[in-house]
């Protein structure tokens, strides 16, 4: 019987859910396996479905990295979480590194440490990762610091943490994995820019720089080039999604199942929709020998990367790495956008003034 065959039915404790990590590790024969605090969209701020750093070790900053090895688990944590991740960490088997603090480790030091450790026992150190949370860029970054000390990075393809979540009663409704929020759609008087034209003038960015095909992953982009928004991430009126534009078609991947009739009637009109987990599939298809496909390093991750290269690690295709041309576009608003901003600060400020006055009033009447 494998490792994996013995998870527990339910994990309660942090010290359960590492020790049913560590399982994984055994049956993936990898050391150790890096958690980031970013998702598959590289998003700061996450969803509950998303929050795997969070539910696997209690820390719950928005940023800082988790590493778990065989026998020691790691919080990475700046400057703006160091009480708060003592505290979130008391009384388990995790050590808080507080990076930037002098006899602190970064999560590089330790695993050159770990590395050395491994070398003097006549072996390299094995890295997990899933390849859908590091940015290409990030990758590379990692890659380079360890390369000296013969650390190999190993590729999960399923992500351990939400293999282990799965044993935990939480985490049995895809839907809040992929999004469950309803979707509404901006009206052209409110975005001053209808999906078509947009759809345009991405295409004819990629003509200008001699691309076929253009992954989008990050969620603001997705909404952007849609006009549509949604409410997956706490205050932050964005929607899990993938999308994918090329010279003649787009391509929308998400929960359709909170599509209302009336909105996917509209959008049918300018984009083919697809399910979510249907992405991956879907670009690899699209690929060609002969094509070449945008990539932006900072923007894509690693996950998207791999599915243009064959399993010897060959390009499948021709890739230009440039800046995501969306974020251009975005960036300049029209002047319907910077009249909605307008209104929108107003009625922020409006809302200030009115808790201020609230407060004031409460101290006059002698409440503290």
């Amino acid at each position: 019987m494998t490792p994996v065959e013995l998870l527990p039915t339910q994990t309660q404790t942090v010290a359960d859910k590492l020790a049913t990590l560590r399982s994984l590790l055994v049956h993936h024969q990898i050391d150790a396996y890096l958690i980031p605090s970013a998702d598959e969209h590289l998003n700061e701020y996450l969803p509950e479905a998303k929050q795997r750093r969070k539910w696997i070790s209690g820390f719950t900053g928005s940023a800082g990295d988790f590493l778990v090895g065989i026998e020691e688990a790691w919080v990475f944590a700046d400057s703006r979480y160091y009480e708060q991740a003592d505290a979130e960490t008391q009384d388990t088997p995790i050590q808080v590194a507080k990076v930037g603090l002098d006899n602190h480790k970064t999560l590089e030091e330790t695993l050159e440490e770990w590395a050395r450790n491994a070398q003097k026992m006549g072996r390299s150190l094995r890295l997990g990762y899933d390849p859908f949370t590091l940015s290409v860029s990030q990758f590379r970054s990692f890659q380079k610091s360890l390369e000296p000390f013969e650390v190999k990075l190993v590729a999960v393809n399923e992500n351990l943490v939400d293999r282990v979540r799965r044993q935990h009663p939480w985490a049995t409704d895809d839907s809040a994995a992929y999004g469950s929020s309803p979707l509404f759609y901006l009206p052209d008087d409110l975005s001053g820019e209808g999906i078509e034209k947009k759809q345009i003038r991405v295409r004819e960015k990629l003509e200008k720089l001699g691309a076929d095909i253009l992954p989008i992953t990050k969620l603001d982009q997705v909404a952007w080039l849609f006009n549509l928004r949604g409410w997956d991430v706490p205050y932050n009126p964005v929607f899990i999604a993938y999308a994918i534009a090329t010279r003649q078609q787009t391509f929308l991947f998400t929960n359709l199942n909170r599509v209302s009739s009336e909105l996917r009637q509209h959008l049918e009109q300018h984009v083919t929709l697809l399910e979510y987990d249907t992405y991956t599939s879907t670009l690899a298809s699209l690929i060609t020998a002969t094509q070449r496909v945008l990539l932006d390093p900072k923007h894509t991750t690693m996950g998207t990367y791999q599915l243009l290269l064959d399993p010897n690690g060959k390009q499948r295709c021709k890739i230009s790495e440039t800046a995501n041309p969306i974020e251009g576009l975005k960036a300049r608003k029209n002047a319907t956008e910077v009249e909605q901003m307008q209104a929108a600060n107003l009625k922020a400020s409006r809302a200030k003034t009115r808790v201020m006055k609230w407060v004031q009033d409460q101290l006059a009447d002698g409440k503290t």
